[in-house]
């Protein structure tokens, strides 16, 4: 991940991924408990945008959230925090 911004955030985030990978990355949104909040796609330009909502469409809540990725045998873990 080269860059996740903004963070913290009042209602999502925008982040870029350093590429390339040799297999599909998996992008997913986590709370503080180890929820899974929501799946992410990531775009054709290694880019992955939230809205800041959850699967269910609504806002999320305040506080600590976790961008978890997963290239084949790579992973990486980013801390965002929503402010509202």
């Amino acid at each position: 991940l080269t860059d996740l911004h903004p963070n913290p955030t009042r209602g999502g985030f925008e982040a870029r991924l350093a590429g390339p990978f040799n297999s599909p990355v998996q992008a997913e949104l986590f709370d503080a408990g180890g929820r899974g909040v929501r799946s992410l796609t990531v775009g054709d330009q290694g880019t992955i945008r939230w809205d800041g909502r959850g699967s269910d469409g609504n806002p999320v809540d305040a506080g600590a959230y976790f961008l978890r990725l997963r290239a084949g045998s790579a992973r990486a873990t980013e801390k965002l925090i929503v402010v509202r």
